[in-house]
């Protein structure tokens, strides 16, 4: 006899292929069957991705034959086994920043699991050296958490951008440590470290006035000098040296400099 096989596949999977072919569609085999004999078919089907962990879905299998004979049909269950995999990282531009400037981080996050996750929240650490800027998405608690809500499994993503300002001044060659953290309402987490480098220097200026000038012969004259750093590190172990003219004789200074007998230092 010739028997009818009719599959009716849930909606969680998608049909592959079958051993034997379908007689029609991807669903309906039309097969012999002897009496007291027995057929096998053979259908491969992919799960779809994403599910929810621990989704029940049903396939039936219906059989009949041509002279409208009583049917007969199987139904078998599956449960689905998933879980998401969040995975973050970020970078931080430029790799070496100057002490006092801005520095650019961009925070990627994605879903490579099985499973959608839910309520991901993502926490920035930030540098003790740097303060928050601005950021795109804004936080949505104080200046470091961003709520990113719903990450969809197989492969959904997202990104922040967020802009840091370097403290000034600093040493070169300061390390900037950015730390950055993904969780969800599902076990699973991440956390990625970023470093970048500070440049600085110090930059030394100095000037001097002379009061009165013009000056009389035999008259006290005094130098002031006024000295700064402009530059965006410490200047350590400074030394300033003033070379006096042959036309006049020290007094004295307001700094505990030492005096050589044509030069003072401090």
């Amino acid at each position: 006899q010739t028997a009818v096989v009719t599959e009716t596949y849930p909606g969680e999977v998608t049909y592959v292929t079958a051993d034997p072919p379908p007689t029609s569609g991807d669903n309906i085999w039309n097969v012999s069957v002897p009496a007291s004999g027995n057929r096998l078919i053979t259908v491969t089907v992919n799960v779809n991705n994403p599910l929810d962990n621990g989704l029940v879905f049903t396939n039936t299998a219906q059989v009949g034959n041509l002279t409208n004979s009583l049917t007969s049909q199987g139904l078998v269950a599956n449960t689905v086994v998933s879980t998401p995999t969040l995975e973050v990282s970020k970078v931080g531009q430029p790799p070496v920043v100057e002490a006092g400037g801005l520095i650019t981080y961009t925070i990627r996050y994605t879903n490579s699991g099985t499973m959608n996750a839910t309520n991901v929240t993502i926490n920035e650490i930030y540098p003790g050296e740097a303060t928050f800027v601005q950021s795109n998405p804004t936080p949505d608690s104080g200046d470091n958490q961003w709520d990113v809500g719903t990450v969809a499994g197989n492969g959904g993503t997202g990104s922040i951008e967020l802009t840091l300002l370097v403290d000034t001044p600093l040493d070169n060659g300061t390390g900037l440590t950015n730390v950055v953290s993904i969780s969800a309402d599902q076990p699973t987490t991440d956390v990625y470290t970023a470093f970048n480098t500070v440049s600085s220097a110090p930059i030394l200026e100095i000037t001097k006035q002379a009061n009165p000038n013009p000056v009389a012969p035999g008259a006290t004259l005094t130098y002031t000098l006024n000295y700064t750093n402009s530059g965006n590190m410490n200047a350590t172990g400074v030394i300033i040296t003033d070379t006096l003219s042959d036309l006049v004789a020290y007094i004295s200074d307001d700094s505990s400099g030492t005096h050589d007998g044509s030069s003072y230092g401090g």
